[in-house]
């Protein structure tokens, strides 16, 4: 299946997460923040990036926006608060797959295979 970078700071949410995303058969590496999550995604180049909207450092709208300036067009599950948490930013314009971070595991892995499937059409 698919490498895929996790970032949370939650402890709890990156190990829940972690095992929806292993069961589902994919490679995860984990991040415990925006600013690690940066360095990883642009070291290895995962085929996707689920990250926590709200960290400290760098959130990840913030750390979304910096990898779209250099240039890097992965795939983003990015993961918020509840309805409406997006506020004034697109997640059009950014190129992310928003969700509630009350998600159940089946939710989670619909949310993965639909930010999955363009990059699968684009390598076919």
């Amino acid at each position: 299946m698919a490498q895929i970078l996790l970032v949370d700071d939650s402890h709890l949410g990156r190990t829940l997460a972690r095992m929806t995303l292993t069961r589902a058969g994919h490679r995860v590496i984990e991040a415990a923040d925006g600013r690690e999550g940066l360095d990883l995604a642009l070291a290895h180049r995962p085929e996707l990036i689920v990250a926590a909207s709200s960290m400290p450092a760098l959130d990840g709208i913030t750390m979304v926006r910096s990898l779209r300036e250099r240039g890097v067009s992965t795939p983003v599950v990015l993961v918020g608060t509840g309805p409406g948490w997006l506020g004034n930013q697109s997640a059009g314009a950014l190129n992310v797959y928003a969700i509630a971070r009350s998600v159940e595991p089946h939710e989670l892995n619909a949310a993965v295979r639909a930010a999955l499937r363009p990059a699968v059409a684009k390598a076919a």
